[in-house]
């Protein structure tokens, strides 16, 4: 394919408020109980009791907004909300220009107290911190995305039950890193922790990070702590409106993010300029110049 034909195919996919009570297993998809089930989910199912993901209304409109502006940025939108917000679908996703992903984000810590948890419950917060056991090895399955029937499967493993890991509404990093981003301008993971990880000598930090910069993002928005769901809107609002305006991704993110700072401190605090605005952090590659 020539790069024209795939520059042709520009495309902005937008994934919010996920209907995380959607997409209930049948019997005939679940899978064996034995050996196919994913061995951290029942290594560490204590870590979801009680635990459920709540609705996002606010990231439906940062989707909206995307959709409503994709025509004079020359993308084709996809919206994907409710229970088409699906992790199937996620898997056929092609290169897209943008991939915006605004949902629940958790990181798993290996603490054994509960003094750093933050409930999925919280209304205000888009992720959670959970404490898991130190038994917890693997750290390419410690983060992931909440998508269409996160609650439903949740459920379910409290049951003894494992549905079809590849449409179970939990994108670990490992799923997230086989995704086909290659060429991905823009990867935006609209959520809490999405930045964290644990660092493994001669390997780095892994986690959604390492996933989606190996899946192919080229520039890829994460976060450091959970994000507050009302004020996430116009901070995306006013990121995009300057990205696409200029090109620079990180450069676009710095502006949108020194003039909100400057303007909460002053209507607020310091401290909470920073817990608002702060959390957000760009990790871009340099792609080798293909005219060399």
């Amino acid at each position: 394919m020539r790069v024209e034909d795939f520059w042709d195919r520009l495309q902005l996919v937008a994934y919010a408020n996920p209907d995380f009570e959607g997409l209930s297993p049948k019997a005939d998809e679940r899978a064996p109980k034995a050996k196919i089930a994913s061995s951290f989910r029942k290594l560490n199912l204590d870590a979801y009791r009680g635990a459920t993901f709540t609705p996002l209304p606010g990231t439906d409109r940062e989707a909206r907004f995307l959709q409503s502006k994709s025509n004079d940025w020359g993308l084709e939108p996809t919206l994907r909300t409710g229970t088409s917000a699906s992790e199937k679908r996620l898997a056929r996703v092609d290169s897209p220009k943008i991939l915006h992903m605004a949902t629940h984000g958790f990181f798993f810590t290996k603490d054994d107290d509960n003094s750093h948890k933050i409930p999925f419950s919280s209304p205000q917060l888009m992720g959670s911190t959970i404490p898991v056991t130190k038994a917890y090895q693997n750290p390419m399955q410690q983060s992931g995305l909440a998508l269409a029937g996160a609650n439903n499967t949740l459920e379910a493993w409290k049951r003894g039950e494992y549905p079809d890991p590849s449409n179970d509404g939990i994108l670990t990093a490992t799923e997230a890193s086989v995704l086909d981003l290659q060429g991905t301008w823009l990867v935006n993971l609209s959520a809490c922790e999405t930045g964290l990880g644990e660092a493994r000598s001669g390997e780095g930090v892994l986690g959604l990070r390492r996933a989606f910069i190996q899946a192919g993002a080229e520039n890829l928005m994460m976060t450091l702590w959970p994000v507050s769901d009302k004020f996430t809107v116009p901070f995306m609002e006013a990121f995009y409106e300057e990205a696409m305006k200029t090109g620079d991704a990180p450069g676009s993110l710095a502006k949108v993010q020194r003039d909100l700072l400057v303007e909460a401190r002053t209507m607020y605090n310091t401290r909470i300029a920073v817990q608002l605005y702060g959390a957000f952090v760009m990790n871009f590659i340099n792609r080798v110049n293909q005219e060399n």
